[in-house]
């Protein structure tokens, strides 16, 4: 035999032209003394097949720790028949997609019929350790048709899509129905394929539950032919996932509510190792929808569009769709493929018109035609680059938050490789200021990266109105030169943010917003504080009235999900001639600290009768948020005594921390912060209207 040491064929030729011999043993008429004896039965020297640890190499195949058994049979009617009592394929290794896939223990036994007049059939059964079973019919003639059927029932194909996909999938089944027949006329040799398949309850996920279905049903159905002595094969096929979800990082599909349909009609040059979509379409009910023509990965035109941008991001933004609506049309045109062998491109542009309503008092209306250009190629020279640079823009037709409003404004862009330029300086203005945004670049290929550099040639007003303010809080805002960075998921800003507010000065520095683009996103802040009015700020927050100056700072501020999961905050009061404190405002800063409240005496009492504000020297007051527990201490001390507010003369009070440094959980602190007493304030003192909110 021509048999390796380790049963290893070396070449598969040797192997088909072992192969075929054994055939011809069983075909060629002959008598027992090996005379050829035309109409007489043929006799068939060997009887059995007996190989072990074989290994075979094909192309793109590898057949390996292989075993066979097969029996050959002949009976009275000149019918021979090889029976295939088993055959195992310890590690069966197939290329897919450029991956080497490895399906374990799999056996097939079976049987082949034959006759002498070139009829034959056969029927094998394949079952494979994890998977399931196939069935393959096959009967015909060797010089007319050849009819193969190829069946399975819930065959689980998971195994072999966990080694696909780039995700590592932890768990998972894909429980897959098949029905395939195939047609092969002999003298012409063309062929005819159609196949139904069924994919029922699929379900997967990751160890993070990034990438998960659960229950997801497809129909696919698949026909085509063969022509041109096989060479070209011309198919259609169409495939319908209506019932399940799906989630892909932050993507989430409920086919259920939209299902999915593609449809492609294609042409396969097997020579040319070609195909050709004319077309590939890809429909998300009412959604998006998809077209694609032309020779897959080489040059193919592409467009996509949806009259429908709200259910886009019900796709991309859950959280800001149950918040917005948005209306109009996106449009996207281009061509993708590969140039220079394995460099990818995709070239094109962007056409919408976007109505987004964020609330009531908050609308934008937006119209873009911006071309793009993504690509793999080398960066090309800087001067080669900007001649090749193609304009666009985008437009502001209508923008107002809340009482904001910005006039119309046109952004000029010019598409570099894998981003945008702004190609000139912008003026945005509006009935609060004007912003100036001096230059701007995005770049969304190999890495997210992006840099905005703005000012404000003169400050802008702003006001906030919230519930927890008694009135508008009024401010400006002066942005001297400021530059934003996008940084992959994190944007970085350098430069310092200044809002006068409260006959003081707020400055906002070393801002950033990790995870900006998911659910998770967190803003990082630092700022410090000087010459805030009190008197103001304490009306303002109706938390009683307190005169002075106030300086403070908070480092490391963090919010996620709209709430503060870290900070370290510092308050404390500046010199100041006239500086007093309400009973209010005392009780309210023993209320949120744990603190004595220094009127819980019988003198106390006594003094509230006759005192409603009180002269104090110095606040001083450090809370720290972490590990969501909450902490506040004193930072005026004298001796073993800390004090959160120590008094002037005779007259005023100190409220001392007795319990520092106030360890307690921020749910806790949460709830009296919601009990304290707020009370209106005027520049006499305060009403008799107090409330506990």
């Amino acid at each position: 035999m021509w048999i390796t040491k380790r049963g290893v064929f070396k070449k598969p030729l040797i192997f088909f032209l072992w192969f075929s011999f054994v055939l011809c043993l069983s075909f060629t008429p002959q008598s027992k003394s090996s005379v050829i004896s035309p109409g007489k039965c043929i006799y068939i020297p060997l009887k059995s097949l007996n190989f072990n640890n074989l290994s075979f190499w094909f192309p793109g195949i590898r057949l390996l720790n292989t075993s066979v058994n097969i029996d050959i049979i002949e009976d009275d009617k000149c019918t021979k028949a090889i029976k295939v009592t088993k055959i195992n394929i310890g590690d069966l290794k197939l290329k897919l997609l450029r991956k080497w896939l490895t399906i374990k223990n799999v056996n097939i036994s079976g049987n082949i019929s034959f006759k002498q007049d070139t009829k034959f059939s056969s029927l094998f059964s394949i079952s494979i350790q994890r998977f399931g079973n196939v069935k393959i019919k096959s009967s015909g003639s060797t010089n007319d048709y050849i009819y193969i059927q190829i069946i399975s029932e819930n065959l689980d194909i998971f195994p072999i899509v966990k080694q696909l996909l780039p995700a590592k999938l932890a768990d998972g089944k894909l429980n897959l129905s098949m029905n395939t027949k195939v047609v092969f006329n002999v003298s012409t040799r063309e062929s005819t394929l159609l196949s139904n398949i069924k994919i029922r309850n699929g379900s997967w996920e990751d160890e993070d539950f990034e990438y998960a279905g659960e229950k997801v049903n497809m129909n696919l159905t698949i026909s085509g032919r063969t022509k041109k002595n096989n060479s070209f094969f011309w198919g259609k096929g169409k495939a319908i996932i209506n019932v399940g979800n799906v989630i892909f990082k932050d993507l989430f599909l409920n086919f259920t509510k939209t299902p999915l349909t593609i449809k492609f009609f294609t042409k396969i040059n097997k020579g040319r190792n070609k195909v050709v979509f004319d077309p590939l379409s890809v429909n998300l009910k009412n959604t998006i929808k998809c077209l694609v023509r032309g020779p897959l990965i080489e040059n193919m035109s592409f467009e996509l569009q949806t009259k429908n941008p709200g259910g886009i991001m019900q796709l991309l933004m859950p959280d800001m769709a149950k918040k917005a609506k948005a209306e109009g049309f996106l449009q996207i045109k281009g061509s993708l493929g590969l140039r220079n062998g394995n460099k990818l491109f995709f070239l094109g542009r962007t056409m919408g018109d976007i109505n987004l309503k964020l609330s009531n008092s908050s609308k934008m209306h937006l119209l873009a035609d911006l071309p793009f250009n993504l690509s793999t190629l080398e960066d090309e020279q800087p001067q080669k680059a900007k001649q090749r640079a193609v304009p666009g823009y985008i437009k502001i037709e209508d923008l107002q938050f809340d009482d904001l409003y910005v006039q119309k404004t046109t952004f000029h862009l010019l598409a570099i490789k894998n981003g945008w330029l702004l190609e000139k300086k912008v003026n945005v203005r509006s009935n609060k200021g004007t912003v100036s945004i001096i230059g701007g670049k995005l770049k969304i290929f190999p890495k997210l990266s992006g840099l905005l550099k703005i000012s404000t040639p003169e400050c802008f007003k702003y006001s906030i109105n919230k519930d927890f303010l008694s009135f508008p809080l009024q401010m400006k805002v002066c942005l001297p030169r400021y530059e934003i960075k996008l940084n992959g998921n994190n944007l970085i800003s350098k430069g310092s943010l200044k809002l006068h507010l409260l006959s003081g000065e707020l400055i906002i520095s070393n801002l950033r917003i990790e995870k900006v683009f998911s659910n998770e996103r967190s803003i990082i802040m630092n700022a410090n504080w000087k010459d805030i009015d009190l008197q103001q700020l304490s009306s303002i927050t109706s938390f009683g009235l307190i005169t002075g100056k106030l300086k403070g700072s908070i480092k490391n501020l963090r919010i996620a999900y709209g709430v503060p999961v870290a900070f370290d905050l510092t308050i404390e009061s500046q010199p100041a001639k006239n500086q007093t404190i309400s009973i209010a405002a005392i009780e309210n800063i023993t209320q949120v600290g744990s603190a004595t409240s220094p009127f819980q005496t019988l003198a106390g009492k006594i003094i509230t009768t006759f005192f409603k504000r009180f002269p104090y020297a110095k606040i001083g007051i450090r809370c720290v948020l972490k590990n969501d527990f909450f902490s506040l201490q004193g930072l005026i001390k004298e001796g073993n005594t800390e004090y959160l507010i120590k008094r002037r003369g005779l007259k005023g009070v100190n409220v001392i921390n007795r319990r520092s440094p106030n360890l307690i959980s921020w749910r806790e602190m949460i709830k009296r912060l919601k009990r304290i007493k707020r009370v209106e304030t005027t520049t006499t003192g305060e009403g008799t209207n107090g409330q506990i909110k």
